[in-house]
């Protein structure tokens, strides 16, 4: 007989060793181990395997040494991290699961003389993916930043028909923004309206 030990590889819980006579079929232990933030795939021969050999349960031939088998791991649990860009206030950073929707933070970040527009996955983005508090939000499957999208805030350009009428309405630019005027002319008796 040799030892079959199994090694729950980061988690807890692992089946106690157990002795086997080599060359023997024998059914693996049903007992699964867990660990936080991941789903137990299985077992294998190496702590470093990404695929499971061997299920739960399932038939294992007994070679003729002691014998590890390792619990193979996928993740489930990631990092979303909100990132101001530029900005401050961000939200603080949530664990979430990995190919679910969940809510984004409603949180706002603040920037000066800027608008908040949203999340992007990129930091260059000029329009925005999701608001604050989007429920359309699907984690992916890693670690993910989401950064804020910015624009210049809008200020108010009014006209002043300075002594005449029909000025044109007040308008909301963005500062630093070329923009074209407004083509209506105010007007006054008497007067030449000269810009």
């Amino acid at each position: 007989k040799y030892t079959l030990t199994y090694d729950a590889n980061g988690g807890t819980g692992a089946p106690s060793a157990e002795q086997r006579r080599w060359d023997s079929i024998t059914t693996l232990s049903t007992t699964e181990p867990t660990r936080e933030g991941y789903l137990f795939k299985g077992w294998a021969t190496t702590n470093s395997a990404t695929t499971a050999t061997y299920a739960p349960g399932a038939n294992f031939t007994m070679p003729e040494a002691d014998t590890t088998l390792y619990a193979v791991w996928e993740r489930t649990i990631y990092t979303l991290t909100y990132d101001a860009n530029g900005g401050t206030g961000a939200p603080p950073a949530e664990r979430r699961e990995g190919g679910k929707n969940a809510q984004l933070s409603s949180q706002k970040p603040t920037r000066d003389r800027y608008d908040f527009f949203g999340w992007a996955t990129t930091s260059d983005a000029t329009s925005a993916r999701w608001g604050a508090g989007a429920i359309l939000f699907t984690m992916p499957k890693a670690d993910t930043t989401l950064y804020a999208v910015w624009g210049k805030t809008k200020y108010t350009l009014t006209y002043d028909a300075n002594g005449g009428t029909g000025a044109p309405p007040a308008e909301q630019r963005r500062w630093d923004s070329i923009t074209t005027l407004s083509t209506t002319e105010p007007t006054r008796e008497g007067y030449l309206f000269k810009g």
